[in-house]
């Protein structure tokens, strides 16, 4: 079993990099943000399975309790802060809409638009928890979770069990594959020297890639167009997670090379604060932008980077006032 106590900088700069794309993903539509919208989920469920080691040794009674105060509790504080922050900005609204989407916790009826990750990361934690008791083996685990998440693609698209109950069976074979490849992606980490002397490692980033370099021109759609497989579900399924995967391995490799830049690996550690924060956040840069009478176009790649990174960094400040003064509003007990 890994050691508890150690923390692994390049987990952290993953995270960074997943709160980036999500955030940018949600400013509008352009090439970058098209590109980042078909994996940034995944990543982020991926990025959270790496850690799941840690929690297996607690009673599922422990788990659950555990679980609920690190990702429910800031979920119902966020949403009502998220309710107010839209009130006053947005003005005509549903206190009461907004009440009822905020329990339901469904991925395309919210206000909150990555609010709907924590609950359903809670009940996808409880499902491979579950599994973990009964399969020990991750490989198998892995598997199982494959097969679970290839059927369900096949007859829906999820969004429409309350708490993400359909969506944690959905995106839980990249949870389950950030446990399976947790101890191989650290092993490489402890020796990033040796990234770029293993050659098959090597082919993995350059094809990697290579893919994301004609995703992002292209579309995920491109191979389905060209051979007239665009109506055939299974040719969807299995491409839409190939692309995602291999995206995983691209992100995986690039946050090891860069592990070392403590920024994005401090950037990381907030990561689910920044989540909970997006809402509140990029109401308030956005209402000071058009008050000064800035005008932005969120067409183009350029001025998105730059607002996103804008985003980010406040909301990275807010998380760290929060974490000082009210990390009850994280989950965390009260320093």
């Amino acid at each position: 079993m890994e050691n508890k106590k150690t923390r692994y900088d390049w987990i952290d700069v993953l995270k960074a990099f997943s709160i980036f794309f999500i955030i940018f993903s949600h400013l509008g539509s352009n090439p970058l943000s098209v590109y980042f919208f078909t994996f940034m989920v995944n990543v982020f469920f991926f990025a959270s399975g790496l850690t799941v080691g840690y929690s297996k040794t607690k009673t599922l009674k422990q788990f659950v309790q555990r679980r609920f105060k690190r990702l429910m509790v800031p979920y119902f504080a966020f949403s009502v802060l998220a309710m107010v922050t839209v009130t006053v900005f947005d003005g005509n609204v549903s206190i009461k809409d907004m009440a009822v989407q905020m329990l339901y916790g469904c991925r395309t009826n919210t206000f909150a638009v990555t609010l709907w990750f924590l609950p359903c990361l809670f009940v996808m934690g409880i499902f491979y928890h579950i599994l973990s008791q009964y399969v020990k083996d991750k490989r198998v685990r892995f598997v199982l979770c494959v097969v679970a998440s290839f059927a369900f693609r096949m007859v829906s698209d999820g969004n429409i069990l309350p708490w993400g109950i359909d969506n944690a069976v959905r995106f839980g074979v990249y949870y389950a594959a950030g446990d399976l490849l947790a101890g191989f992606l650290n092993g490489v980490a402890a020796h990033p020297k040796g990234l770029l002397s293993r050659k098959w490692l090597v082919a993995v980033l350059a094809v990697t890639a290579l893919v994301a370099y004609f995703q992002y021109g292209h579309g995920t759609a491109f191979i389905l167009d060209r051979f007239g497989l665009g109506q055939l579900r299974i040719a969807v399924v299995l491409t839409g997670a190939a692309f995602c995967f291999s995206n995983i391995a691209l992100w995986s490799l690039v946050s090891i090379a860069l592990q070392n830049l403590k920024p994005f690996a401090k950037l990381g550690t907030t990561s689910l604060a920044i989540c909970c924060l997006e809402v509140p956040v990029n109401r308030v840069v956005l209402s000071a932008v058009n008050l000064v009478g800035i005008q932005l176009d969120l067409r183009g790649n350029g001025t998105v980077l730059v607002l996103a990174a804008v985003l980010v960094f406040a909301a990275y400040r807010a998380a760290q006032m929060i974490q000082q003064y009210l990390p009850v509003l994280l989950g965390a007990d009260k320093k």
